[in-house]
């Protein structure tokens, strides 16, 4: 039993000063200490795992910013083939129509001979 212990017990005669004073000061002092390194290691432990978070927010962003650069372009390219598809399609349907209005000995209107007549002569 410590002498703080047995002064608080009432069995020791000493004065809690005479007590403090001798017996309990270093340990208190040496109990201080501790406390007051592990509160530095937490605080050096909470600042790291701060920076931590900072670093990967930051390349959070960076990612983020790298997909939505990535969406658009992805986007872009598919508002490109559908331009293209269209473009396509009206083209095969122009084609379609100049063949079949060729094949009937111009565009319909007798305005220009169709490509087997010309330089034939009238």
């Amino acid at each position: 039993m410590a002498c703080c212990d047995k002064v608080a017990a009432g069995c020791c005669m000493l004065s809690w000063t005479t007590v403090f004073t001798n017996c309990c000061a270093g340990a208190h002092a040496s109990a201080l200490q501790e406390k007051q390194a592990e509160i530095s290691e937490l605080q050096t432990r909470l600042a790291a795992a701060a920076d931590r978070c900072v670093a990967l927010t930051e390349s959070n962003a960076q990612l983020d910013a790298r997909l939505h650069e990535a969406q658009a372009a992805a986007s872009r390219a598919a508002l490109t083939q559908t331009r293209l598809e269209q473009e396509k399609e009206i083209l095969e349907k122009s084609n379609a129509w100049l063949s079949q209005v060729g094949g009937t000995g111009g565009l319909g209107f007798g305005w220009y001979p169709a490509a087997s007549q010309v330089g034939t002569p009238v």
